[in-house]
């Protein structure tokens, strides 16, 4: 009889994934109720377990002390937090580095004023049931290969992948799995020979005792040095528009403030540290907790800045995967500004 395996369920991304909206008045409400707040509408991507610093920033009462009233939305993906943001039912967004310079190429005046997270999240792994015919990337030639959304950050990220192996991307077949726990499915059944998965992902295909051929790992700052050029690959950002930021310069700074405080405490802290911060009522395995957050800490600045370096990488990456990108002749250096994190 096989095993039975526990079932991965990390309090942490159950907390994550289980509030629709997390506001001023939630997590820190009792500490200061001031009228005299400046409201913030904030919209945050459903893959809020990149979203730890924001987080952290409400519950820990930074946006309280900075005087701002903090609406966070929890909204089902990037690019639809994105697009509330461009809409205007949103003041700043959450979103990738990448959507960013996808929006400057469409004449779009968006910067990102905050960075989060610095480190690339990107896994290649080859499927158990496909294990004896995919051992290396040269392989994956007319093979179903798993992205969690076409066109997204990790199609780019494989696109780019593979272009560095001597395999063009449109040789393989691209199949959506989703996010988390589809993702997982998809490897784990041998729904596709490949796919890109991002560090929960793999941590939560090993809790399921897989142990899958790893194709390419990008995680690291020696291997994003290697895969990318850089030792700072900024992927996560807070996006504003350019009238927004000019008109509340002030209120941008104060968020920029909080965000920054948020990072250099996650990094003062253990994980266990980090995740007694979470609200109790949301916490349930503590060693998987702990596993998921001391998967991701590296992974943050410390900074909140973007370097030139950075911004450099992450477009001549997504420019494989979109030809805009190469033929645009937008200014990078308005696509993102340090000014109210404030240089380091």
């Amino acid at each position: 009889m096989m095993p039975v395996q526990r079932p991965f369920r990390p309090a942490l991304l159950i907390f994550l994934f289980g509030f629709a909206v997390f506001s001023g008045n939630g997590c820190g409400a009792g500490r200061n109720k001031s009228p005299q707040k400046t409201p913030v509408r904030l919209v945050m991507s459903s893959q809020v377990y990149t979203q730890m610093p924001l987080i952290l920033a409400q519950s820990l009462g930074y946006f309280d002390e900075e005087g701002l009233a903090v609406h966070i939305e929890n909204i089902q993906s990037n690019t639809r937090a994105v697009h509330a943001l461009i809409g205007g039912s949103a003041d700043v967004s959450t979103g990738s580095f990448t959507q960013v310079l996808s929006l400057a190429a469409e004449g779009r005046d968006v910067k990102a004023f905050a960075t989060t997270m610095v480190q690339s999240q990107a896994v290649l792994v080859a499927s158990p049931g496909w294990a004896r015919k995919i051992t290396t990337i040269g392989e994956l030639r007319g093979a179903p290969v798993g992205v969690g959304g076409l066109g997204g950050p990790s199609n780019m990220a494989l696109n780019w992948i593979l272009s560095q192996n001597g395999v063009p991307p449109s040789d393989v077949t691209l199949v959506n799995v989703g996010t988390l726990a589809t993702a997982v499915a998809a490897v784990e059944r041998g729904k596709v020979a490949a796919a890109i998965l991002n560090d929960v992902e793999y941590v939560m295909l090993r809790k399921q005792g897989v142990d899958p051929v790893l194709l390419a790992d990008t995680r690291g700052r020696e291997n994003t040095k290697r895969y990318f050029g850089v030792e700072e690959y900024p992927i996560v950002v807070l996006i504003s528009t350019g009238p927004w930021l000019r008109k509340n310069p002030d209120t941008a700074r104060r968020l920029a403030r909080a965000m920054k405080r948020s990072l250099q405490w996650m990094h003062s802290q253990s994980p266990a540290s980090v995740v007694d911060n979470f609200p109790t009522q949301y916490r349930g395995d503590r060693e998987i907790d702990i596993e998921v957050t001391s998967a991701l800490l590296p992974m943050y600045s410390d900074t909140g800045t973007m370097s030139r370096e950075g911004a450099e990488a992450i477009r001549r990456v997504a420019a494989v995967s979109a030809p805009a990108l190469r033929s645009s002749s937008f200014d990078l250096s308005k696509t993102y500004t340090n000014e109210f994190v404030g240089e380091n």
